[in-house]
Order: structure tokens, then sequence, then C-alpha cells
């Protein structure tokens, strides 16, 4: 069933801790306790301990009155381990939060099984400071695995829409046969850390017209994306799949296959390097796949190792420096080139 949340009524506001579950709780489901923080409002911190799965749809899309920074919504579960507590739909979505803001899900699963495209476990709108953390996304689906549009989490908003920030999430596990996540959308800041994508969909992570993603000590079993993306922050990372990057910042990654960094020299810049590494041998990122540069300018390429080919083409200002290269290195077409202190076994 799909519970929808009311419009504001008179009643106390909730502050405090309340047991969701089918015996000895405050709340029997998931849905009540939603129509009262609804309809009620908060004048302090509240935190709703789930004790017991929840099946349907559940939407958040209205102001909470009362939530602040100071006073967050935390919704976690009772036994403080996401196995003991998931929320599950065959439905287009599990939960689906517009427009909100200062929520925190943390020891949690969200599943989703519906074999269909432009299906979520989770998916968020326009939304502000909401934090995951240990939590679990399942997406399954058997058209997973060729459409874009069938991932554990979405995050979206539209241009005309203000422009979210503080999007987290951390120490989560995403599995399935669905992408990851996929962000497309304007959002400020989205943080991505110490994460596994264990999922078998086209992709890990996907973001299309971002300001600033941060992915950090992850595990990527997908291929990341991203286009369009003023800044993304990549270090840390162990990634199983090929990489498409247009621009951004990659320190201390792990690449086993095939990375590419394509698009219109008018675009962003590649910083491939670490500010700490100033002695000869400590390296940034491993490749141990191809790695593919073309039509980008302002290149530095400091401190890899390289078991695969490397190629540059079409690229200016340039920098290849205190790299190891196990295979060919080679910079077609570049104008205003430095090569300096690199390694070739």
């Amino acid at each position: 069933s799909l519970f929808f949340l009311p419009l504001k009524g008179q009643g106390t506001p909730l502050h405090g801790t309340y047991i969701i579950g089918p015996v000895n709780s405050d709340f029997i489901n998931l849905s009540d306790a939603i129509n009262a923080l609804n309809s009620n409002g908060i004048s302090d911190t509240v935190i709703f301990k789930l004790r017991g799965s929840q099946v349907g749809q559940f939407l958040l899309n209205a102001t909470i009155q009362g939530i602040s920074a100071a006073h967050p919504v935390i919704f976690e579960s009772f036994y403080a381990n996401p196995k003991s507590v998931i929320i599950q739909t065959g439905q287009d979505y599990t939960l689906s939060l517009s427009k909100q803001s200062h929520l925190l899900f943390r020891n949690l699963t969200f599943e989703n099984y519906k074999d269909k495209s432009d299906t979520y476990a989770v998916t968020l709108g326009s939304c502000t400071n909401i934090i995951f953390e240990n939590c679990h996304f399942l997406k399954q689906g058997q058209e997973a695995t060729t459409l874009d549009y069938e991932a554990a989490v979405q995050i979206r908003s539209q241009p005309s829409q203000s422009h979210p920030n503080g999007i987290q999430f951390r120490n989560c596990l995403f599995e399935g046969n669905g992408s990851g996540m996929t962000i497309s959308s304007f959002q400020e800041t989205v943080t991505i850390d110490s994460c596994q994508f264990l999922n078998t969909g086209k992709y890990a992570v996907k973001t299309k017209w971002c300001k600033k993603i941060v992915v950090s000590d992850c595990v990527l079993s997908g291929e990341v994306e991203n286009s369009w993306t003023d800044l993304i922050l990549f270090s840390g990372n162990h990634v199983f799949a090929e990489s498409n990057l247009s621009s951004g910042q990659f320190k201390d990654n792990i690449f086993y296959h095939k990375v590419s960094l394509t698009g219109s020299s008018a675009q962003r810049n590649i910083f491939m390097y670490s500010c700490d590494c100033d002695v000869i041998g400590q390296v940034n990122n491993t490749f141990y796949g191809d790695v593919h540069l073309s039509h980008r300018d302002n290149i530095d390429f400091f401190y890899n190792t390289c078991y695969s080919n490397v190629s540059f083409a079409f690229s200016n200002n340039t920098e290849w420096s205190s790299n190891i290269f196990y295979e060919k290195a080679s910079c077609s077409f570049c104008d205003n080139s430095v090569f300096d202190n690199n390694f070739f076994y």
C-alpha cells in the first residue's frame, strides 16, 4: 500500500524516542509514525526505533514543522543491525524523500524487487542534509542489467528548484542486479564514504549535472561515470569495472580495468596525483587496465603506477611526473606537455 502524508493538524509535537513495531510499541508501523510526524511536527530531536520489517511505499514530501540541524529526525533499527529491519516493496520505490532536510537513517535495509525501469529502493528529490549510515540498499529485477534507470538509490532535482546540499552515505552496502546509485541533479554536494557497491548492474555510481561529488574509500564493482559534473573528488577507491570520467581529482585509487577520460577540451580539468607524495616510489593511483585521455586540457598526471598502456590525445598543457610505467605511454597532438622524472620497466 502507498502511505501519503496528511496536512498538518493540531497535536502535541513529537520529541524523544519512539518504538515502531507490532507489539509493545508507540506506533504499529512506519506509516503511522510518518503520519504523526507530519501532522504534529517536532519540538526536539526525534528518534524512531524500528523493531521488525516493513512492507510498502513510504513517502515524505512535506516540510516537517520544527525540524532543524539542532533537532533532526532519526530512523534506525532497534537492534542496531540493518539485517534486522528490512523495508521492502515491489512498487516503484520503497522510500521517497522530496524537499526534506535533517533526516538520518541508520542500520536499515531498503529493498525494491520490482522488475521494471524507473524503479528504486530509495529516491531523493531536492533534499538537503540527509544522511544514510550503515544502511543496505538492494535493487532486484532482471531488466536492471541493461537499464540505467533501475538503481538502488536515485538522487535528482531540476535546475528551477533550489540546489540541495549535504547528502551523505556512510559505510553503506549496495547490492542486487540494479545499478548502485544514479545522481542526475544539480546537487551541491553528495558524499559517498566507505561504501561497497556489489551490485551487478551497469553502474556503481553514475553522475550528471552535479556541482560536487566526493567518493572515498569505496569498493565499486560496477562502472563509474561522471559527465557535466563540476568536480568529482575520487580517493582511496578500488574500482573493478571500466570507468568513464570527465573531470575531477583522483588520488590513491586502484583501477582494475580501463579508465577513459574524454570530452571537450573546454571542459574541466583532470588531476591525478597525491599532494603528499614527494619521494619517488610513493605512488598515487594504480592502473591495471588501459588509461585513455582525450580532448582534455590542463592534465596533471603525477605519482601513478601503470601496468597497462597509457595514452593522451588532443590534450594541451599536460604534465607527467614521477610515474611508473610497465607498458607503453604516449601523448599525441598535445601542445605544451611536460614529461619529467618518469620510470619505465
